[in-house]
């Protein structure tokens, strides 16, 4: 298959750390562009150069993962931390 884009959902769930930690380094060396729903932040951070962050079908933030997830009062605003 020779896809342009790659959904996840929670692809980082039920693993052991050295499996997560192979997941990781396959997906940030990837090149096709990824689309992952996650709470796992950490992953997030560490793989995306962008994140959107949903509510309600609506977003309520775009950008840089730094700038989203060390956002604290918008996480807590959406019970996220």
């Amino acid at each position: 298959m020779r896809a342009r884009l790659i959904l996840l959902d929670e692809p980082e769930a039920h693993l052991d750390r050295r499996a997560r930690r192979e997941l990781l380094t396959l997906l940030h060396a990837l090149p096709e562009t990824l689309l992952i729903a996650s709470h796992d932040f950490a992953a997030l951070a560490e793989v995306c150069t962008r994140v959107v962050l949903l509510s309600g079908g609506r977003v309520v933030a775009d950008d840089r993962p730094e700038a989203v997830l060390g956002n604290a009062p918008l996480l807590a605003q959406y019970d996220l931390t």
